[in-house]
């Protein structure tokens, strides 16, 4: 009887502790669940949203429109400054107080002569178009006559304004200044020639009104 009460007692014992057991696990598998509902939170994914936002892009996008426009500025100084073949710009120069060198450029075997007039009286240029024809020998001789000549095949001679709009633009003939260079033309017919072209266009006054 002893016995019996004593094995009852100990499965009282073991059914108590295996309740106790169960119940740990279950407050473990509690706080598991608990923990999950913490990581919820990831789904607020703060970050992610900021990511979306993409801010600095925007920046980006700014920045490399900064940059499109300073390539295209370097562009445009180097096509300003690109090498003309068997001429050395540096030493060209017009010495006239009426007409004004804005530019060279050359492209395509055409040298194009951009300068500014002052004046649309045609014996005023006369005088001052003195200059323009030995600006051209000066700055040939200083780099490479033959290799200007075989590249060069037309001079283009761009006119503007006051208000540095376009009046003419006229096509001289490559061939005068060579002559011109050879001895065989004048700088007087040269400067003729060069006028002749400027009143067809329209760009000095017509020698007859005077």
């Amino acid at each position: 009887m002893e016995r019996r009460k004593l094995l009852l007692g100990c499965g009282a014992g073991i059914a108590t502790l295996v309740a106790g057991c169960t119940g740990n696990e279950d407050d473990e598998d509690n706080n598991d669940n608990g923990d999950n509902g913490n990581n919820g939170d990831n789904g607020d994914n703060g970050h992610d949203d900021n990511n979306g936002d993409n801010g600095h892009d925007d920046d980006n996008g700014d920045e490399k429109d900064d940059d499109e426009k300073e390539e295209d500025k370097e562009d445009d100084e180097k096509e300003d400054k690109n090498d003309i073949p068997g001429f050395d710009r540096d030493n060209f120069e017009i010495d006239s107080d009426v007409i004004e060198l804005k530019k060279l450029k050359y492209k395509d075997h055409r040298l194009d002569v951009r300068v500014m007039l002052l004046t649309t009286d045609r014996e005023e240029l006369s005088e001052e178009l003195e200059a323009l024809a030995p600006g051209f020998e000066q700055a040939i001789r200083n780099a490479d006559v033959e290799e200007f000549f075989e590249e060069v095949e037309e001079i283009k001679f761009t006119l503007y304004d006051e208000n540095k709009k376009t009046r003419v633009a006229v096509f001289l003939d490559i061939e005068w200044l060579q002559q011109f260079m050879d001895d065989d033309m004048t700088n007087e017919e040269f400067v003729n020639r060069v006028l002749n072209q400027m009143e067809e266009a329209g760009a000095v006054d017509d020698s007859s009104d005077s």
